[in-house]
Protein backbone atom coordinates (compact mmCIF):
# COMPACT_ATOMS: atom_id res chain seq x y z
CA UNK A 1 0.00 0.00 0.00
CA UNK A 2 1.06 3.60 -0.58
CA UNK A 3 0.22 7.03 0.83
CA UNK A 4 -2.48 7.29 -1.86
CA UNK A 5 -4.45 4.59 -0.04
CA UNK A 6 -4.95 6.96 2.86
CA UNK A 7 -4.09 6.89 6.58
CA UNK A 8 -6.68 4.22 7.42
CA UNK A 9 -5.07 1.75 5.02
CA UNK A 10 -1.67 2.39 6.55
CA UNK A 11 -3.09 1.90 10.05
CA UNK A 12 -4.63 -1.38 8.95
CA UNK A 13 -1.27 -2.60 7.69
CA UNK A 14 0.41 -1.60 10.95
CA UNK A 15 -2.28 -3.45 12.96
CA UNK A 16 -1.86 -6.59 10.85
CA UNK A 17 1.92 -6.55 11.23
CA UNK A 18 1.61 -5.90 14.97
CA UNK A 19 -0.71 -8.89 15.39
CA UNK A 20 1.01 -11.41 13.15
CA UNK A 21 4.53 -10.26 13.99
CA UNK A 22 4.13 -10.71 17.74
CA UNK A 23 2.18 -13.96 17.90
CA UNK A 24 3.97 -16.77 19.69
CA UNK A 25 3.66 -19.38 16.92
CA UNK A 26 5.10 -18.67 13.48
CA UNK A 27 5.32 -14.85 13.62
CA UNK A 28 4.93 -13.11 10.25
CA UNK A 29 6.76 -9.83 9.75
CA UNK A 30 5.93 -8.85 6.13
CA UNK A 31 2.76 -8.45 4.09
CA UNK A 32 4.11 -11.05 1.66
CA UNK A 33 4.32 -13.62 4.45
CA UNK A 34 0.80 -12.76 5.65
CA UNK A 35 -0.55 -13.08 2.10
CA UNK A 36 1.18 -16.42 1.59
CA UNK A 37 -0.37 -17.87 4.75
CA UNK A 38 -3.82 -16.42 4.00
CA UNK A 39 -4.17 -17.91 0.50
CA UNK A 40 -3.29 -21.36 1.82
CA UNK A 41 -6.14 -21.43 4.34
CA UNK A 42 -8.89 -24.02 3.61
CA UNK A 43 -11.20 -22.82 0.85
CA UNK A 44 -8.84 -20.06 -0.34
CA UNK A 45 -6.33 -19.94 -3.19
CA UNK A 46 -3.77 -17.60 -4.72
CA UNK A 47 -5.09 -15.42 -7.53
CA UNK A 48 -3.66 -12.92 -9.96
CA UNK A 49 -5.33 -9.97 -11.60
CA UNK A 50 -3.90 -8.75 -14.89
CA UNK A 51 -4.24 -5.18 -16.15
CA UNK A 52 -2.79 -3.67 -19.32
CA UNK A 53 0.30 -2.84 -17.25
CA UNK A 54 2.47 -6.00 -17.19
CA UNK A 55 4.09 -4.93 -13.92
CA UNK A 56 0.73 -4.65 -12.15
CA UNK A 57 -1.36 -7.30 -10.40
CA UNK A 58 -4.47 -5.12 -10.64
CA UNK A 59 -7.19 -7.11 -12.38
CA UNK A 60 -8.88 -4.28 -14.23
CA UNK A 61 -8.47 -2.37 -17.48
CA UNK A 62 -10.62 0.60 -18.56
CA UNK A 63 -10.77 0.84 -22.35
CA UNK A 64 -12.41 3.65 -24.33
CA UNK A 65 -14.79 2.53 -27.07
CA UNK A 66 -17.73 4.08 -28.95
CA UNK A 67 -21.22 3.09 -27.84
CA UNK A 68 -21.75 0.52 -30.60
CA UNK A 69 -18.48 -1.22 -29.69
CA UNK A 70 -19.16 -1.01 -25.94
CA UNK A 71 -22.42 -2.86 -26.33
CA UNK A 72 -21.22 -5.14 -29.13
CA UNK A 73 -18.29 -6.27 -27.00
CA UNK A 74 -20.56 -7.50 -24.20
CA UNK A 75 -23.09 -9.01 -26.58
CA UNK A 76 -20.34 -10.91 -28.41
CA UNK A 77 -19.60 -12.92 -25.26
CA UNK A 78 -23.25 -13.29 -24.26
CA UNK A 79 -23.99 -14.72 -27.73
CA UNK A 80 -21.16 -17.27 -27.67
CA UNK A 81 -23.50 -19.97 -26.40
CA UNK A 82 -25.86 -19.25 -29.32
CA UNK A 83 -23.15 -19.25 -31.97
CA UNK A 84 -20.85 -22.10 -30.89
CA UNK A 85 -21.33 -25.73 -29.85
CA UNK A 86 -20.73 -26.40 -26.16
CA UNK A 87 -17.34 -28.08 -26.67
CA UNK A 88 -16.05 -24.95 -28.46
CA UNK A 89 -17.08 -22.45 -25.77
CA UNK A 90 -13.63 -21.20 -24.85
CA UNK A 91 -11.83 -17.95 -24.06
CA UNK A 92 -8.03 -17.86 -24.28
CA UNK A 93 -8.09 -21.66 -24.51
CA UNK A 94 -10.10 -21.98 -21.27
CA UNK A 95 -13.44 -23.76 -21.25
CA UNK A 96 -16.42 -21.61 -20.22
CA UNK A 97 -18.21 -23.26 -17.31
CA UNK A 98 -20.51 -20.32 -16.47
CA UNK A 99 -21.75 -17.55 -18.76
CA UNK A 100 -24.31 -14.92 -17.77
CA UNK A 101 -25.05 -11.24 -17.70
CA UNK A 102 -27.30 -8.48 -19.03
CA UNK A 103 -27.36 -7.60 -22.72
CA UNK A 104 -25.57 -4.31 -23.52
CA UNK A 105 -24.46 -3.90 -19.88
CA UNK A 106 -22.61 -6.81 -18.29
CA UNK A 107 -21.13 -10.24 -18.94
CA UNK A 108 -19.61 -12.62 -16.38
CA UNK A 109 -17.73 -15.84 -17.04
CA UNK A 110 -16.09 -18.58 -15.03
CA UNK A 111 -13.54 -20.63 -16.93
CA UNK A 112 -11.71 -23.92 -16.44
CA UNK A 113 -8.21 -24.82 -17.58
CA UNK A 114 -7.05 -28.24 -18.83
CA UNK A 115 -6.17 -29.36 -15.29
CA UNK A 116 -9.76 -28.82 -14.13
CA UNK A 117 -8.96 -25.64 -12.18
CA UNK A 118 -12.00 -23.32 -12.34
CA UNK A 119 -10.44 -20.37 -10.52
CA UNK A 120 -10.46 -18.15 -13.62
CA UNK A 121 -12.94 -15.29 -14.02
CA UNK A 122 -13.67 -12.68 -16.68
CA UNK A 123 -16.15 -9.87 -16.12
CA UNK A 124 -16.90 -6.99 -18.49
CA UNK A 125 -19.07 -4.02 -17.59
CA UNK A 126 -20.07 -1.08 -19.76
CA UNK A 127 -19.79 2.19 -17.86
CA UNK A 128 -23.07 4.04 -17.66
CA UNK A 129 -21.44 7.46 -17.47
CA UNK A 130 -18.35 7.20 -19.71
CA UNK A 131 -17.50 5.61 -23.11
CA UNK A 132 -15.59 2.87 -21.30
CA UNK A 133 -15.61 -0.89 -21.00
CA UNK A 134 -14.28 -2.06 -17.66
CA UNK A 135 -12.58 -5.44 -18.00
CA UNK A 136 -11.97 -7.43 -14.80
CA UNK A 137 -9.69 -10.49 -14.75
CA UNK A 138 -8.93 -12.93 -11.95
CA UNK A 139 -6.95 -16.13 -12.40
CA UNK A 140 -5.11 -18.65 -10.26
CA UNK A 141 -2.29 -18.60 -12.87
CA UNK A 142 -0.65 -15.34 -13.89
CA UNK A 143 0.06 -16.34 -17.51
CA UNK A 144 -3.51 -17.47 -18.05
CA UNK A 145 -4.77 -14.19 -16.60
CA UNK A 146 -2.53 -12.31 -19.03
CA UNK A 147 -3.82 -14.43 -21.93
CA UNK A 148 -7.43 -13.74 -20.91
CA UNK A 149 -6.80 -9.98 -20.81
CA UNK A 150 -4.94 -10.02 -24.14
CA UNK A 151 -7.76 -11.90 -25.86
CA UNK A 152 -10.44 -9.61 -24.42
CA UNK A 153 -8.57 -6.48 -25.50
CA UNK A 154 -8.03 -7.91 -28.99
CA UNK A 155 -11.72 -8.75 -29.33
CA UNK A 156 -12.71 -5.21 -28.33
CA UNK A 157 -10.19 -3.88 -30.85
CA UNK A 158 -11.75 -5.95 -33.67
CA UNK A 159 -15.28 -4.89 -32.75
CA UNK A 160 -14.21 -1.23 -32.54
CA UNK A 161 -12.60 -1.38 -35.99
CA UNK A 162 -15.78 -2.88 -37.42
CA UNK A 163 -17.78 0.04 -35.95
CA UNK A 164 -15.36 2.60 -37.39
CA UNK A 165 -15.66 1.03 -40.85
CA UNK A 166 -19.36 1.87 -40.75
CA UNK A 167 -18.75 5.62 -40.39
CA UNK A 168 -21.01 7.32 -42.93
CA UNK A 169 -19.26 10.71 -42.90
CA UNK A 170 -16.04 12.38 -41.70
CA UNK A 171 -17.95 13.91 -38.78
CA UNK A 172 -19.32 10.50 -37.80
CA UNK A 173 -15.80 9.05 -37.83
CA UNK A 174 -14.36 11.89 -35.76
CA UNK A 175 -17.19 11.60 -33.24
CA UNK A 176 -16.45 7.88 -32.77
CA UNK A 177 -12.71 8.54 -32.50
CA UNK A 178 -13.38 10.80 -29.50
CA UNK A 179 -14.50 7.61 -27.71
CA UNK A 180 -11.92 5.20 -29.15
CA UNK A 181 -8.67 4.11 -27.49
CA UNK A 182 -5.73 4.63 -29.84
CA UNK A 183 -3.87 1.44 -30.74
CA UNK A 184 -1.50 0.73 -33.66
CA UNK A 185 -4.01 -1.62 -35.31
CA UNK A 186 -6.92 0.79 -35.00
CA UNK A 187 -4.72 3.60 -36.33
CA UNK A 188 -3.94 1.52 -39.43
CA UNK A 189 -7.65 0.86 -39.88
CA UNK A 190 -8.53 4.55 -39.62
CA UNK A 191 -5.87 5.44 -42.20
CA UNK A 192 -7.32 2.77 -44.49
CA UNK A 193 -10.83 4.19 -44.00
CA UNK A 194 -9.64 7.65 -45.02
CA UNK A 195 -8.09 6.26 -48.21
CA UNK A 196 -11.14 4.17 -49.10
CA UNK A 197 -13.54 7.11 -48.74
CA UNK A 198 -11.09 9.70 -50.12
CA UNK A 199 -11.57 11.71 -46.95
CA UNK A 200 -8.86 14.36 -46.61
CA UNK A 201 -6.62 14.02 -43.58
CA UNK A 202 -6.47 17.81 -43.12
CA UNK A 203 -10.26 17.95 -43.04
CA UNK A 204 -10.34 15.23 -40.37
CA UNK A 205 -7.75 17.11 -38.29
CA UNK A 206 -9.75 20.32 -38.58
CA UNK A 207 -12.91 18.55 -37.44
CA UNK A 208 -11.01 17.01 -34.51
CA UNK A 209 -9.94 20.49 -33.40
CA UNK A 210 -13.50 21.78 -33.68
CA UNK A 211 -14.99 18.86 -31.76
CA UNK A 212 -12.35 19.03 -29.02
CA UNK A 213 -13.74 22.43 -27.94
CA UNK A 214 -17.03 20.81 -26.91
CA UNK A 215 -15.82 17.62 -25.26
CA UNK A 216 -15.38 16.66 -21.64
CA UNK A 217 -11.85 16.18 -20.30
CA UNK A 218 -11.51 12.41 -20.91
CA UNK A 219 -12.88 12.55 -24.45
CA UNK A 220 -10.78 15.61 -25.22
CA UNK A 221 -7.61 13.77 -24.17
CA UNK A 222 -8.65 10.80 -26.30
CA UNK A 223 -9.37 12.81 -29.45
CA UNK A 224 -6.15 14.82 -29.13
CA UNK A 225 -4.17 11.58 -29.13
CA UNK A 226 -5.81 10.84 -32.46
CA UNK A 227 -4.95 14.34 -33.66
CA UNK A 228 -1.29 13.77 -32.89
CA UNK A 229 -1.30 10.28 -34.44
CA UNK A 230 -2.92 11.49 -37.67
CA UNK A 231 -0.89 14.70 -37.96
Amino acid sequence: MTDKDGPWANLLVMDMLAYYGTRAEKPLTTLAEIWEETVHLPGLWETFGTSTDPTSNAGRADVDAPLEAKEGFINYYLDLALNLPEDELRVAGLKITYLGGIRYELVEMQLMDDSGDEHHYLRIRASGTEPINRIYIESSKRKLGQAMMAEALHRLELITMDCLRRAHSPWHLVDMLSETALTPEILKEVQSILREHSWEREDILQKIQQLSLTLEKRNRKTIMKWYQALS
